[in-house]
């Protein structure tokens, strides 16, 4: 695992974790599954109806997990058992699209955090084909209100290198 990733994974947890609302310790038990995803590239394209596309190129093999407190434990699924327990499930993310946050750079050196919700996944060919659309103000916890959220409704657009996709959790993975 190279280092600009280990950074880029603790960098974007971080916001990650004041993107997502406040929320007291899961009192269930249930392990909460998060996930990482890099990749060589990036394109972002405008869409229809409030959305954009995000297709990343040349994804990792794997895609790492981690969980949330109090279980502290993390692993590697495979990117095609990632894509089959997509929709898996009644808690799945096709039932329950997640958020996420995506960490771009463009041919500059400029990088940008955006903050989405991933309304859907596909896979053509080697590529992950992510349907996004940018954070709603509801959905933001309090630490954000009034202060970044008219950045977050700002995607960027066109192709960009080593992007870095965090995604929020799901209680249980079908056949993980």
């Amino acid at each position: 695992m190279s280092v600009r990733f280990v950074i880029a994974l603790f960098v974007t947890s971080a916001c990650l974790a004041l993107a997502l609302p406040l929320r007291a310790a899961n009192e269930s038990g249930e392990i909460q599954y998060l996930f990482a995803q890099s990749a060589e590239n990036a394109e972002i394209a405008a869409s229809s109806e409030g959305t954009w596309t995000l297709r990343l190129g040349g994804v990792d093999l794997d895609t790492i997990w981690f969980t949330d407190r109090p279980a502290r434990d993390a692993g590697r699924i495979s990117k095609e058992r990632f894509v089959e327990n997509w929709n898996a499930g009644a808690d799945s993310f096709e039932a329950d699209p997640p958020n996420a946050v995506i960490e771009v750079r463009d041919a500059s050196g400029k990088t940008s955090l955006v903050a989405v919700t991933l309304v859907s996944m596909t896979q053509d060919g080697g590529d992950l084909v992510y349907r996004i659309r940018p954070l709603d103000i509801k959905d933001l916890g309090l630490a954000l209100r009034g202060r970044a959220a008219p950045a977050l409704d700002e995607i960027p657009v066109g192709n960009f290198l080593s992007p870095v996709l965090f995604i929020d959790g799901v209680g249980i993975l079908a056949g993980f």
